[in-house]
């Protein structure tokens, strides 16, 4: 996690970085506590949490809201995520992915071209 300027920077479109802290600094510490642990049920409960998907674009009626939330939890004014395919998001055929998808009120940018997928990929820049 990392934000630069007024952007908030995640790999996943995910709601549980807040369950490990405060602040980007306190959930980038967490994690890194963890890679030096060998706490087994530490490490499932925590990879089971990080497969979730589409917190702020599978829920219409309040992904916008909870991207809110995530923001204002960590200050900042846009998110910019990977995690899940820009294709398993909004239904568009992976071959025609050829831009980042902006959402959720441009609350939320989701840059994952699905390259695995078939997608041609593409660069974003903010």
């Amino acid at each position: 996690m990392q934000r630069v300027d007024n952007r908030l920077l995640l790999h996943a479109d995910n709601m549980f970085y807040v369950e490990h802290g405060r602040s980007v600094g306190e959930v980038n510490q967490n994690f890194f506590t963890l890679t030096q642990s060998d706490d087994r049920q530490r490490w499932l409960s925590v990879l089971r949490s990080f497969s979730k998907r589409q917190a702020f674009s599978g829920l219409r009626m309040t992904g916008g809201q909870r991207a809110k939330q995530m923001l204002h939890h960590f200050g900042a004014e846009q998110l910019i995520h990977g995690h899940t395919p820009i294709s398993e998001a909004n239904g568009t055929a992976p071959e025609a992915v050829l831009q980042a998808w902006i959402y959720a009120d441009e609350q939320c940018v989701n840059v994952d071209g699905g390259l695995f997928l078939g997608g041609p990929g593409f660069v974003y820049s903010f």
